[in-house]
């Protein structure tokens, strides 16, 4: 696929559908949205843990997607769903979010037909900063030689706390020259997760992320690497002053397990109301983070000047990743920060 096409396709979600195939999950990240302070799961009780082939089918029908995304969860825990869906409807672009370390159970014919595959790289000691990093190297590898040659492969990657010798730039840069991978999604624990609750100074953790951030945008861009790059839409829900979350805008519909239709994933999960978040309210952070963390949510409008910063070169970056005349976008990234060594 085109880069160009691709970048547009993904900024857009037009007529994007999210479905949660399960709640269950190979994984248990301390740092998770589903679940509360106390380790306990804080999901919405709909009677079903799974989506039936039924409900997702009567959803398609309704909605008519260009996109759909398969959402969990770790949703390759229903590869049989997903192999319906993608059989029933041959002419939809499919998407999958996925830690990616069940790869095996999803036939290479389906891999191959994924429009776009977000790997989700997430991040504290328990899973990527050890000797376990090597586990999601191997499934990047594997899944790199199942699609084909035209679909993009997405690293997403949750920032809960920071190393002294952490860099986001560092395992970006990593992964671009490891795998040829180059799409990249940048977000923080936006949940009761335990782990971010015990950071010392919230303030401080949140200008660290978006400093990181920005460093990051300035080493792609001025390495000429062909690298895109892109905040998670949590983070950045409002941005120089406007609503940036497509959730909140209204662009795509989730739906839960039990085939409950909403328009963030997170918030239909959790049970948080995301109805009265408009451009006359507006916060740096999502609602589902004024809800669930007043500490963050106050760390992300206290740091609001870097965020608008991080958007403001991530469209630089898009443009960088769609031509080949990066010279004056790269001069144009260094005045719109002010300080390179930032």
């Amino acid at each position: 696929m085109d880069k160009k096409d691709f970048a547009n396709i993904w900024a857009s979600n037009e007529r994007h559908l999210i479905l949660t195939l399960t709640r269950g999950c190979n994984l248990r990240c301390s740092y998770c949205y589903e679940y509360g302070e106390d380790g306990e799961s804080i999901l919405v009780d709909r009677g079903v843990d799974y989506m039936s082939l039924e409900t997702a089918i009567e959803i398609i029908d309704d909605v008519n997607p260009n996109i759909i995304r398969f959402y969990g969860g770790e949703p390759l825990l229903r590869s049989r769903l997903i192999m319906q869906i993608m059989d029933r409807y041959p002419d939809i672009h499919y998407q999958i979010n996925t830690n990616g370390l069940l790869y095996s159970r999803l036939p290479d014919e389906y891999w191959a037909r994924m429009f776009s595959v977000e790997l989700s790289i997430d991040g504290v000691d328990d899973t990527t900063r050890t000797e376990n990093l090597i586990r999601y190297y191997y499934a990047i590898d594997a899944i790199r030689s199942k699609v084909s040659a035209r679909e993009v492969i997405i690293c997403s990657t949750t920032i809960s706390q920071f190393d002294s010798d952490y860099s986001i730039s560092d395992r970006v840069i990593d992964i671009y020259n490891r795998f040829d991978i180059n799409v990249f999604q940048i977000g923080l624990d936006m949940s009761y997760g335990r782990d971010i609750l015990q950071q010392a100074n919230m303030n401080q953790f949140i200008y660290k992320f978006t400093n990181e951030l920005i460093q990051t945008h300035l080493d792609v861009i001025s390495g000429g690497y062909d690298i895109m790059l892109k905040g998670r839409d949590q983070v950045f829900a409002a941005v120089n002053g406007s609503v940036d979350c497509s959730s909140l805008n209204g662009e795509y519909s989730a739906i839960d397990v039990d085939g409950t239709v909403g328009s963030c994933h997170v918030a239909l999960a959790t049970g948080v109301d995301i109805s009265e978040y408009n451009e006359d309210n507006i916060s740096y952070a999502c609602p589902y983070v004024k809800a669930t963390n007043s500490r963050l949510s106050d760390a992300l409008d206290n740091n609001g000047q870097y965020l608008d910063i991080c958007k403001t070169l991530e469209e630089v970056n898009k443009l960088c990743f769609i031509t080949d005349n990066k010279e004056d976008l790269q001069e144009m990234a260094y005045q719109l920060v002010g300080n390179p060594g930032i």
